[in-house]
């Protein structure tokens, strides 16, 4: 008689789960800055559901410094809302967490009154907070991003929807090539 004859099979496949899952947590690649602490990678078997507050667009979230043309900083708004980021990423998730694998990223903006909006605009003041936050070592992970107009909102609202972005499309899979 062989050993696995002895075992049960729902045994056996608990211990086949721990170990996938146990692997799906250990980071392939290191972080650049090894100077941060990571306490968590997250595990991609499961979506993440994020409510952020309305951003800045980048035409506010950088002002000039001086006169010189070119050079700029993060505002005071664009500031405040990175905090306000990191908080509300902090107490959602909790602290330490860090995306380590490719993410397909769809965002829906429900913006807070009936003004036209160009929604892109909206984008970088959010990406960059998100980065702050150390949700991710950086935005270039995002292979897939889906943009969506929501319905107003008092105050604006963002809800993000972050899934593991699955495999490239390959050349065969281009679009506009026939």
């Amino acid at each position: 008689m062989h050993l696995h004859e002895f075992l049960d099979p729902d045994f056996l496949l608990s211990i086949y789960i721990s170990l996938i899952v146990y692997k799906s947590l250990i980071p392939r690649e290191f972080p650049r800055e090894t100077n941060r602490e990571i306490t968590r990678y997250l595990d991609m078997s499961k979506d993440i559901e994020l409510r952020l507050k309305w951003p800045p667009t980048i035409n506010s979230y950088y002002q000039p410094i001086g006169r010189q043309r070119g050079i700029k900083r993060i505002s005071d708004a664009g500031k405040a809302f990175r905090n306000a980021v990191i908080e509300d990423v902090h107490e959602q998730l909790g602290a330490g967490i860090w995306f380590n694998d490719r993410i397909s990223l769809t965002t829906v903006l429900y913006p807070p009154d009936k003004r036209i909006r160009d929604l892109d605009n909206y984008m970088k003041a959010l990406l960059d907070a998100l980065t702050h936050a150390k949700l991710w070592e950086d935005d270039s992970l995002i292979d897939q991003h889906h943009i969506y107009r929501g319905v107003i909102i008092p105050k604006g609202l963002v809800h993000l929807h972050i899934a593991d972005a699955g495999p490239l499309l390959g050349k065969d899979q281009i679009f506009c090539v026939k």
